[in-house]
């Protein structure tokens, strides 16, 4: 849990940022209309982030601000913002899961409902090598795409969280490369 005294840091900080772009707001629409035609990086970073520079009588948004604030610098993070609950695993993975049949005598149960495996029966495996009844399983994974013991990711059909995934997976693998490379310069 973030510290109360923090988040009331990070928002006091960004009311005062808030305020100074109001009052240059303020300075006038002439002036501020000026800046932004005789700068020509101002509005390429305009057209680049996709946003338009305020007209005339307009007032700023100050939600989307404090959000724009918030992820530019990080703070996404510490609020808990940066994770993403996992949609349902694809109805492909799900299908080709192999089904294996309990063979073995020892004494192994299902994960999920704690039931002795019995011989002869089927039972489901995960790619982690995790087994499971199928009657547990399948509802489990009809609500979130990962093993219920090791939280392996069998692949989605959301096309957005596929992408979170893989933005994740390689900020980790940033961050592993930045280690090795400030390993190698300092060693």
């Amino acid at each position: 849990m973030v510290p109360t005294l923090l988040l009331l840091e990070v928002l006091v900080t960004s009311t005062s940022l808030l305020e100074s772009l109001e009052v240059q707001h303020h300075l006038g629409p002439t002036r501020t209309s000026n800046f932004y035609s005789n700068h020509n990086e101002m509005s390429d970073y305009f057209t680049e982030m996709g946003w338009t520079p305020l007209n005339d009588g307009e007032t700023p948004n100050h939600l989307i601000q404090m959000a724009r604030f918030l992820r530019d610098f990080g703070m996404w993070d510490l609020v808990g913002q940066d994770t993403e609950l996992p949609p349902p695993a694809s109805k492909d993975a799900v299908a080709n899961l192999p089904e294996i049949k309990i063979e073995s005598n020892e004494s192994k149960q299902c994960p999920v409902c704690l039931k002795e495996f019995e011989t002869g029966n089927k039972a489901k495996s995960m790619p982690c090598q995790h087994v499971f009844h199928q009657e547990c399983i399948i509802p489990w994974l009809e609500k979130t795409n990962s093993c219920p013991l090791c939280r392996y990711e069998l692949p989605t059909d959301d096309e957005d969280y596929e992408m979170y995934r893989k933005e994740k997976k390689r900020a980790v693998e940033r961050e592993k490369d930045l280690e090795s490379l400030h390993n190698s310069m300092f060693t």
